[in-house]
């Protein structure tokens, strides 16, 4: 995405989200609504929210189904050294290495 646009993409996203919730709560209230016939004892408001926990439970998992085919599988990473160096020396200690060794400034690795 170029930085022009992403902007408008994520204000496009957040209107969406909000409209999609503000949907979702009227279809699950009216569905509680419509079960319920009025105020009567506690158990037939309880079991008037069945429904719409129902209502709740599918678009939940229809949402999955739509959403786990666009989730991408992690691929391996590149790692790249962008510089070495040798082991740090205490003055005067002798080091195994040959004169004029050269580091390495990049490597990428597969």
């Amino acid at each position: 995405m170029e930085d022009h646009g992403q902007g408008m993409v994520s204000g496009l996203l957040n209107t969406s989200v909000q409209v999609g919730g503000a949907l979702f709560l009227a279809v699950v209230t009216a569905v509680i609504s419509a079960g319920g016939e009025g105020a009567g004892s506690a158990r037939e408001v309880l079991d008037s929210y069945r429904p719409g926990l129902a209502v709740v439970t599918a678009i939940a998992l229809a949402g999955l189904l739509i959403a786990l085919p666009g989730l991408r599988r992690s691929r391996a990473r590149r790692s790249v050294l962008v510089a070495s160096s040798p082991p740090a020396r205490r003055e005067g200690a002798r080091t195994g290495g040959a004169a004029g060794e050269e580091e390495e400034l990049l490597t990428v690795r597969d």
